[in-house]
C-alpha cells in the first residue's frame, strides 16, 4: 500500500508540471496568444507519451472462513426479548421445599420457621427463565399443583420428581450464577423457590414458546431427501448393519473424499470387546468453534445415528456455490463426532427385541454410567472428551424419543450461555412442525424445553460437572409417521434438520463470542 502511494503522488506532481508548462508566460495580458515567427516552424512538437497509472497491489483476499461468515445478534431480536416478571410481593415465608425419606414435599412449616420462598403461579403453556444471583445462601426448586400458600401450617404437598424440576438440598450457589427454564403443564401449577433466610432478587423472565411465524433467517433445511433405513437400492441406510458398516458405509467415504478435512482414529474396544469404538474429526484450516458431539448411546435409537450421518454428510460436501450456512459450517466449525457410542447394540439384529438394544452388552444403560463409569465405553467416551475438554465450546447427545415427541431438548440446569440459542431452536422447531402438518397451533408445550435434572450419570451432566462444558441433549421423533424405530426417509431427513439446526444455531453463537 505504501509503494502504491508513493507512485501516486509521483503521478500527481507530473501532470501539475504538465499543466504549468502548457502555460505560455509571453501570452498577452488580453489573453491573446503571441503570433509565432515566421520562420518557426509551425509543427507542435508531439505530445508526451502519458504515465500510464500504477497499478495497485491487490488486496488481500478473504480466507473461505472469513468470506463465508454469518453473524446473528440473538438481543436483538424483539420477538424473542422476555418480559421480566419478578416482582417482591411474590415472597412468602415458611414456604418450603423439602426432602423426606427419598419423597418430595412442598410444605407450610410457618412464618416463624421457615425462611423465603417465591411462589410463582404459572400460565400454562408459558416459559420462565429463572436467573439467581451468586453466592445465594440457598436454593431449592420445586413444581406442585396447586398453590402451596394455601395449606395450613404443618401441611405439605407431595411431588412427582419425574414431573419437577430437581430438588436442591439447601446448596448455596458457590460464586456461580444458577439458571433454569420452567414450562408450566397444568392449569394450577405453582413453581416454588427457596433462597433460604433472605430475600434474593432473582430474576423471573416469560418467554411465550408458540409465537408468530418465525422460521425465516437461518433455518436450515435439507435440499436433499434421504432414504429409509430398510436397506433396499433407493435406502440411506440398512438398520442390520453393524456398526462397522454403518461407518464403512456413511462416514468413510467421505474420509477417503477429504483426507485433509476429515480423520479419526479408534478411542477403544466396547464392553463386549467385539467392537471398535471410533472418534472422528473435522477440521477446516482456520475454525473458530468446537462442537463435541455423540449419538447412539442407546443402540435402540436409530434416527439419533442415522440422523447426524446424514448432517455431516451435507457438511463435508458443502461447496462456496451450495447453502451458505452449511458453507459457513465446513469453514468454521470443528466437529468432534463419536457416530455411534453403544456399539454392540447398534450391530444386532433388531428383531422382536428392540427393546433390549437400548443398553449394552452387560445390560447396562450406558446414558446412567457415566458417573460411576462402571462400562468401558462410558469410559472411553469420557477419556476421550477429556483429550479436547480445553477446546470445546459445547457438546451435544442426539437421542430420538419414542415417538410422541417429535423434539425435545434438555439444557444442563447450572450453564446458560447457550441456554436462549437452544431455545429459539426449539421455537423454530414448533413453526416448522406446524408448517409440515404434523402439529397444529396448540403443541403439547410440556414437552419443550424438557427437564434441566441431568446429573453426572447422564453423558450431559458429566460435561458439565467435570468439565464445565455446556452441553445439551437433543431428542428426535416425528410422530406423524409410525415407523419411528426402523425410520422412513422423511424421518431421516427430518432428523437431519432437527440436528443439524441445533448445531448451526449453537455454532453461530460460539463463533461470533470466540471473534
Amino acid at each position: 500500500m505504501r509503494v502504491f502511494l508513493t507512485r501516486a503522488v509521483a503521478l500527481m506532481l507530473a501532470m501539475l508540471t504538465l499543466c504549468l508548462c502548457a502555460c505560455t508566460p509571453d501570452d498577452k495580458a488580453d489573453g491573446t496568444a503571441n503570433t509565432p515567427p515566421v520562420n518557426q516552424d509551425p509543427t507542435p512538437d508531439p505530445a508526451p507519451t502519458p504515465t500510464p497509472d500504477p497499478v495497485p497491489d491487490p488486496e488481500p483476499q478473504p480466507s473461505a472462513a472469513e468470506a463465508s461468515f454469518l453473524t446473528f445478534d440473538f438481543t436483538q431480536d424483539e420477538e424473542f426479548l422476555a418480559k421480566n416478571v419478578y416482582d417482591e410481593s411474590l415472597y412468602v415465608k415458611g414456604i418450603i421445599p423439602t426432602k423426606k425419606d427419598d419423597k418430595y414435599y412442598v410444605e407450610n412449616l410457618g412464618e416463624e420457621n421457615g425462611g423465603w420462598s417465591i411462589v410463582l403461579n404459572g400460565e400454562w403453556g408459558h416459559t420462565y427463565e429463572v436467573k439467581c444471583p451468586a453466592d445465594m445462601p440457598a436454593l431449592r426448586a420445586a413444581v406442585v399443583s396447586r398453590d402451596p400458600r394455601t395449606l395450613d401450617v404443618g401441611k405439605k404437598i407431595s411431588y412427582d420428581v419425574s414431573k419437577s424440576l430437581k430438588y436442591f438440598d439447601a446448596e448455596p450457589t458457590e460464586g456461580n450464577t444458577f439458571s433454569f427454564m420452567y414450562t408450566s403443564r397444568f392449569e394450577n401449577d405453582c413453581l416454588v423457590i427457596y433462597t433460604g433466610t433472605e430475600k434474593v432478587e432473582i430474576e423471573i423472565y416469560e418467554r411465550t414458546m408458540v409465537q408468530s411465524e418465525d422460521t425465516e433467517g437461518y433455518w436450515f433445511v435439507p435440499d436433499t431427501t434421504f432414504g429409509d433405513l430398510h436397506g433396499a437400492e433407493d435406502s440411506y441406510a440398512d438398520i442390520l448393519w453393524t456398526s462397522e458398516e454403518f461407518l464403512d458405509n456413511l462416514y468413510e467415504p467421505y474420509r477417503t473424499k477429504y483426507p485433509e478435512y476429515i480423520t479419526r482414529e479408534v478411542i477403544g474396544k466396547d464392553q463386549s470387546g467385539q467392537y471398535n469404538m471410533y472418534g472422528y474429526v473435522y477440521a477446516p484450516e482456520e475454525y473458530k468453534c468446537t462442537l463435541f458431539i455423540a449419538a447412539g448411546v442407546h443402540g435402540d435409537e436409530d434416527l439419533g445415528y442415522h440422523g447426524l450421518a446424514a448432517f455431516m454428510s451435507l457438511v463435508a460436501d458443502a461447496t462456496e456455490d451450495s447453502d451458505p450456512t452449511l458453507w459457513f459450517m465446513r469453514n468454521n466449525v470443528r466437529f468432534i463426532i463419536i457416530p455411534i457410542v453403544n456399539v454392540w447394540a447398534a450391530s444386532q439384529d433388531p428383531g422382536s427385541e428392540r427393546t433390549r438394544l437400548r443398553y449394552n452388552s452387560e445390560y447396562v444403560d450406558l446414558n446412567r454410567d457415566f458417573k460411576d463409569l462402571t462400562q468401558v465405553e462410558s469410559r472411553n467416551v469420557v477419556n476421550y472428551f477429556e483429550k479436547y475438554a480445553d477446546e470445546v465450546d459445547m457438546m451435544m447427545d442426539c437421542h430420538t424419543a419414542d415417538g410422541k415427541d417429535y423434539a425435545l431438548w434438555y439444557n444442563y440446569i447450572l450453564y446458560a450461555e447457550n441456554t436462549a440459542v437452544n431455545y429459539k431452536t426449539t421455537n423454530h422447531m414448533y413453526h416448522r412442525m406446524m408448517e409440515l402438518g404434523i402439529i397444529d397451533e396448540n403443541p403439547s408445550i410440556a414437552k419443550i424445553p424438557g427437564s434441566y435434572t441431568k446429573g453426572s450419570e447422564y453423558l450431559e451432566g458429566i460435561v458439565w460437572n467435570r468439565f464445565k462444558v455446556p452441553s445439551i441433549t437433543v431428542e428426535h421423533a416425528d410422530y406423524k409417521y409410525t415407523n419411528a424405530f426402523y425410520g422412513c426417509g422423511e424421518e431421516v431427513t427430518l432428523a437431519c434438520e432437527t440436528y443439524g439446526n441445533f448445531l448451526i444455531q449453537n455454532a453461530i453463537y460460539f463463533c461470533n463470542a470466540n471473534k
